[in-house]
């Protein structure tokens, strides 16, 4: 009944949030007689779900349409469950890849670490489950995103390339980390610059981040600047001229 629960309240079908999931499985005394409800045809179904208190025709209405609409998006939640995410979490990741969801899950597991809240782990766990070789490449590049991430949750932009390669390394055994980094450059996941002789790896969006900071700042001195010289007077700002 939990893995039903969280669906209904995952904010996939609308008027139901976690409390009236609850109610709706506990009028009909469990997860299998829910689901034979709900999959009654339309007039049944409806009639069925205004004996739960507080759901309404027209509730009822929308719930069952939903319910309808929703074929793709429930065997996605069933199948990430059987990997331990959450329904809402198995929507996060629908939101991110759309139609390419099921490809992305059974062919290339490792692309989870794309989506926020999905840990290297929990992509790890999947990804052997279904059979991918330890030596992945794929396996390597996951752990290089998500090495970044991680990053970016302790405040830091980006990390130096060596910095990528010894987090790395810490959750997986390989040497093969500069050539996970080039591949991920080459597909756009990643990018690299040179700062302080560094070499600095940036996830695009955090390089994009700091770049607007920098436009930023830079009209906002320039708009204080234009700001002080134009409330100076004659005589201060020769003054200012004299000193310079």
């Amino acid at each position: 009944a939990d893995g039903l629960t969280d669906y209904l309240a995952s904010g996939a079908i609308r008027f139901i949030g976690d409390a009236t999931a609850k109610k709706i499985i506990e009028h009909f005394e469990g997860a299998d007689q829910t689901l034979a409800i709900l999959n009654l045809p339309a007039e049944q179904a409806i009639a069925k779900l205004c004996e739960v208190s507080g759901i309404t025709d027209w509730r009822a209405q929308a719930i069952k349409e939903d319910w309808e609409a929703q074929v793709t998006t429930r065997a996605i939640v069933q199948f990430f469950a059987k990997h331990g995410l959450t329904a809402k979490l198995a929507l996060r990741v629908y939101r991110h890849f759309g139609g390419a969801t099921m490809d992305v899950a059974q062919n290339d597991p490792y692309r989870l670490v794309d989506v926020e809240g999905i840990a290297f782990k929990t992509a790890d766990k999947i990804a052997l489950a279904m059979g991918l070789p330890e030596d992945a490449p794929s396996r390597i590049e996951a752990a290089v995103v998500y090495a970044l991430d991680e990053a970016m949750t302790r405040g830091h932009l980006y990390l130096p390339r060596n910095e990528v390669i010894l987090n790395v390394q810490e959750m997986i055994t390989t040497n093969d980390v500069d050539a996970a980094i080039t591949r991920l450059e080459m597909q756009g996941r990643i990018e690299r610059e040179s700062i302080n002789q560094h070499d600095a790896v940036y996830k695009p969006a955090a390089r994009r981040t700091e770049t607007d900071a920098a436009k930023q700042i830079v009209r906002l001195m320039r708009s204080v600047a234009v700001s002080r010289l134009a409330t100076l007077n004659n005589d201060t700002l020769n003054d200012h001229i004299d000193q310079a």
